[in-house]
């Protein structure tokens, strides 16, 4: 009898990633699974399943009879949305080389981090979750603004709004409570959090952990808006920060891993640095976002991508893929409208620069835009590679100078 073929199962995809590819560079047969495949990945994927991911039930029925024609070698998704299905499937297979599900939806849902993390003592942040806007001033009673008001299931920054008096409080509860579906429709968590405001500059950390054991790989510095509505503009690899600074960002999230139950994955940990005071924003149980791993392997050599994959099927960080090691600093930098209106730049002469190796436009030229309010709405972005952190920054300069882009009144 022929022996069935070897496949990982895939959840999800995050644009642009390239999961179905990277599963058939090592000769795994693709399993596919999404909501809505596009017709890249149907042709690539040996079996292309489409099929609606918010039904637990439905999706791991298919994936069981999957099994009766592929031995599954393991369960991959590079999906925020996704992790606690894809951690789901993977024990019901009985895979070993798998974050628990119980550990994904305490990364997944941040309310369950806030309290795992204050249960073990690892950080002192002040939040409470409510349901209403009158229940948001009840709470607030006990907190100073600004604070942070945000859904506890969703991601990308959405609906995540920073309130500096009583009426923001109660317009971004309202919003919140108002909206009951996050951004790829599952139910939202009823729950919203109302957290402290964190002071100071914002940092993540890349990292894995396999078998208990926590390698970091980089640290990220992190560029937001200012605006009341946050918004990711810009990360740069690696961050400046001294000897003592990096040891204890180490140790704070190595404790925060393993509170929170996360095993044989990649992890990407955002927090916060004010002075010597660290505090952690929020923990991902997955790779980073925002073209970060391709910041972390120009800089590194490991593609965390690459890293999460060969984790799940039971790699070891030994002998991890590593490539070359392309430049000494790298960073991104995106490309937002501050009103809504029609958008203009001029992408000639940017492409002089060779310390630029990728640019992208999500957006034409005389297009109508909205304003940018999260990670999901930004106009496109640029990535620099460079030989010290001055020089990455004075070029990231000079192509903003000679994009001019510029957002003008319908």
């Amino acid at each position: 009898m022929n022996e069935k073929p070897q496949a990982v199962v895939v959840i999800g995809t995050r644009e642009h990633e390239g999961e179905v590819e990277l599963v058939r560079a090592l000769g795994y047969r693709v399993l596919l699974l999404n909501t809505k495949i596009n017709i890249e990945d149907a042709l690539v994927a040996d079996v292309p399943v489409e099929l609606d991911l918010n039904d637990e039930t439905l999706v791991i029925s298919k994936v069981i009879d999957l099994t009766n024609h592929y031995y599954i070698k393991a369960v991959f998704t590079l999906n925020e949305y996704r992790v606690p299905l894809s951690a789901r499937i993977a024990e019901t297979l009985g895979l070993q080389r798998t974050i628990s599900y119980e550990a994904a939806q305490n990364c997944r849902n941040k309310k369950l981090t806030r309290r795992t993390l204050m249960r073990n003592g690892i950080q002192a942040m002040k939040f409470a979750t409510v349901k209403t806007p009158a229940e948001a001033l009840d709470v607030i009673a006990d907190m100073d603004l600004p604070v942070v008001v945000k859904p506890a299931n969703d991601a990308g920054s959405h609906l995540v709004y920073r309130c500096d008096t009583l009426q923001e409080v109660w317009e971004a509860v309202e919003a919140i409570a108002q909206t009951p579906y996050n951004w790829v429709g599952q139910n939202r968590d009823p729950e919203i959090l109302i957290e402290e405001y964190l002071v100071g500059k914002e940092y993540s950390v890349e990292a894995c952990t396999i078998q208990g054991e926590t390698h970091i790989l980089a640290i990220t510095e992190k560029e937001t808006t200012t605006t009341n509505v946050s918004v990711e503009i810009g990360h740069t690899v690696p961050a400046i920060l001294e000897e003592e600074q990096v040891s204890s960002i180490h140790d704070l999230v190595k404790k925060a891993l393993r509170a929170l139950g996360v095993d044989n994955c990649v992890t990407h940990t955002e927090i916060k640095l004010d002075g010597n005071s660290l505090r952690i924003v929020e923990v991902n149980a997955r790779p980073a976002g925002d073209k970060i791993p391709l910041l972390v392997r120009a800089v590194t050599g490991y593609d965390l991508r690459e890293l999460a994959l060969h984790i799940a099927l039971g790699g070891q960080f030994e002998n991890a893929p590593r490539h070359e090691v392309l430049a000494p600093v790298a960073a991104i930098r995106f490309l937002i409208a501050d009103k809504h209106g029609v958008v203009s730049y001029d992408s000639r002469g940017v492409l002089e620069f060779e310390e630029m190796k990728y640019i992208e436009f999500f957006t034409k030229n005389g297009y109508v835009v909205k304003k940018t309010t999260s990670n999901y709405n930004r106009l496109g972005y640029f990535v620099v590679f460079g030989k010290n952190r001055d020089h990455v920054e004075t070029v990231n300069r000079k192509i903003l100078s000679k994009l001019n882009l510029r957002i003008s009144d319908i």
